[in-house]
């Protein structure tokens, strides 16, 4: 008689299942075959929480890995167009200083009030960049804390299923 016939011939009298399945599996699960089915499947369980708990940490790290990235580049770039911003501005300044000294050359005062609002239309822009790179920065620091979490917080989730599942292997 093989093991399923015994798993299934003594599957009818209720305890006598857990013994054919005992014998039906002896060397396979431990010393004897002593290992029953509910033992079985409570160290598989287990094992598929803790590879799930890593899984889950390992992809929330990869995906807060990703925005960190995409924050230094929003930086990078913010910084850039920043500074192509006050290029523009200062060609169209030095255009306006030049249209405004054609049509009234003696209005001094004008042309330095014009300079003054220039300057300060530029360094409102040099600020603007200067901010949002920080708040990318920031961002990514925020990123790559969270990756830092989901890789600690899935090992010790992954670490305190096992010890629970180890806890009720040996308990039986």
């Amino acid at each position: 008689m093989s093991g399923v016939e015994l798993l299934v011939g003594a599957a009818a009298s209720g305890t006598a299942g857990t013994a054919g399945f005992t014998a039906a599996t002896g060397g396979l699960f431990g010393a004897g075959g002593a290992v029953t089915a509910g033992a079985s499947f409570s160290t598989l369980a287990t094992a598929v929480s803790v590879i799930g708990a890593i899984q889950g940490a390992t992809s929330t790290a990869a995906a807060a890995d990703y925005n960190r990235k995409l924050a230094i580049q929003n930086a990078i770039a913010s910084n850039a167009a920043a500074a192509q911003q006050v290029e523009r501005q200062r060609r169209l300044s030095l255009k306006r200083a030049g249209a405004n000294r054609a049509h009234d050359p003696d209005k001094l005062d004008l042309l330095e009030d014009s300079a003054i609002e220039e300057e300060l239309a530029i360094q409102d822009t040099l600020h603007a960049g200067a901010t949002q790179f920080v708040g990318f920065g920031n961002n990514a620091n925020l990123e790559r804390s969270k990756a830092r979490n989901a890789r600690v917080g899935g090992g010790v989730t992954a670490f305190g299923t096992l010890l629970g599942g180890a806890g009720e292997r040996f308990a039986t």
